[in-house]
C-alpha cells in the first residue's frame, strides 16, 4: 500500500501520517537488522493497552520495512475474535460478561498459534489463509476476504492488546480493580475464568515471538479517554452506514476499559521494562520517543 492510500484507508491527516511514518523508520531499520539473524521470518509482537495505536503503527511499520527491501506481514489479534454466537456459549457456560467482544478470552488463540507456527517455518508448503473479522456484524468476513500468504515475509508483525497478558496469583484476584469487577463479578467467577485463559491460551503464544515492541501510554486515564473517543467515532460510522448494532456493541466502549484494566495495567508495568523496543505516547497518542531497551 502506498503512502497516500495508507492515509486514506486509516482516515488520517497528512500530519498525523507523517508522524507515524517518521517513527516507523528507526524501528523498521532495527527490525530489518534483527531479521538478518534468523533463517526464518522474524516474529514481532506489538503490545500495549487498548487504543494505543498498535495496529495503525504496524501498518506504517510494514510499509517502511517493505520499502527497505524487507517484506513484512501484519497479523492482527483482533481478526481472531470469537463471533457473537461463540461468545454466547461462553456466557451460558462461564459468565455473562463474555458477551462483550475484544476482551481477554474472546479470541481463537489456537488458530492464531497455528498461523504463527506456519509463519515461523522456513517455507510454506501451501498458501496460508489469515482470517479477517467484521466488527460491525460481529462475525468473520467471508473466506474470500481473508489474507492469502503465498510466500513467507521476512518480518511478521502481530498487534494486539492481549499480547503479554499473564495470569496473576489467586490472591491478587480477591480485590476488585474497578466498579465492574465489584458489581458484576462479586463471586470472582469472571476474574478467575479470564485469569485461567491468560495462563492456558495466551501465555503459550509468547514463546513464538522473537522481539517485543511496547506502546507505553502516559496514564490509564488517557487509555480510557482514547477508548471512549474511538468507540464514539465507530458508533457514528456504523450509524451512517445503517448498521444495527447490538446492545453489547453499543455499550462496549463504556465498559471495555474496565474489562481490560486488570491485565492491561499489569502489562504496562512489566512490558514497558522488558520489551525489546518501547514507543512512548503522549496524551494525544502521538509517539514522542523510540527506545531500544534490549542489550545485545
Amino acid at each position: 500500500m502506498d503512502f497516500d492510500r495508507l492515509i486514506a484507508a486509516k482516515d488520517l491527516t497528512p500530519k498525523q501520517a507523517a508522524g507515524f511514518s517518521f517513527w516507523a523508520q528507526p524501528l523498521a531499520e532495527a527490525l530489518r537488522q534483527d531479521a538478518k539473524e534468523h533463517m526464518r521470518p522474524l516474529i514481532v509482537a506489538l503490545a500495549g493497552p487498548p487504543c494505543s495505536s498498535k495496529a495503525l503503527f504496524a501498518d506504517f511499520l510494514a510499509k517502511a520495512l517493505g520499502d527497505s527491501g524487507c517484506p513484512a506481514l501484519h497479523v492482527r489479534v483482533r481478526d481472531f475474535r470469537l463471533s457473537k454466537h461463540a461468545r454466547e456459549r461462553l456466557c451460558e457456560t462461564v459468565h455473562p460478561l463474555f458477551a462483550y467482544p475484544g476482551q481477554l478470552g474472546t479470541h481463537d488463540t489456537g488458530e492464531l498459534e497455528r498461523i504463527l507456527l506456519a509463519l515461523r517455518a522456513n517455507s510454506l508448503t501451501q498458501p496460508l489463509h489469515i482470517p479477517s473479522f467484521d466488527r460491525a456484524y460481529d462475525v468473520r468476513h467471508a473466506f474470500s476476504k481473508w489474507t492469502v500468504v503465498n510466500t513467507l515475509p521476512r518480518v511478521v508483525l502481530v498487534s494486539g492488546w492481549t499480547l503479554g497478558a499473564v495470569a496473576q496469583e489467586d490472591v491478587a484476584l480477591n480485590q476488585p480493580v474497578n466498579d465492574l469487577e465489584r458489581e458484576r463479578d462479586p463471586d470472582q467467577k469472571w476474574r478467575r475464568a479470564t485469569n485461567n485463559m491468560a495462563r492456558d491460551h495466551y501465555q503459550p503464544l509468547y514463546g513464538l515471538f522473537d522481539r517485543w515492541v511496547y506502546s507505553k501510554p502516559p496514564s490509564w486515564d488517557a487509555v480510557c479517554q482514547w477508548n471512549q473517543r474511538d468507540h464514539e467515532v465507530w458508533i457514528k460510522r456504523m450509524s451512517d452506514r445503517g448498521v444495527q448494532l447490538s446492545d453489547e456493541q453499543r455499550q462496549g466502549g463504556e465498559i471495555f476499559s474496565q474489562l481490560s484494566q486488570r491485565f492491561a495495567l499489569e502489562s504496562v508495568a512489566r512490558l514497558s521494562r522488558k520489551s525489546d523496543y518501547v514507543l512512548t505516547l503522549d496524551a494525544d497518542r502521538r509517539i514522542t520517543s523510540f527506545a531500544r531497551t534490549r542489550n545485545d
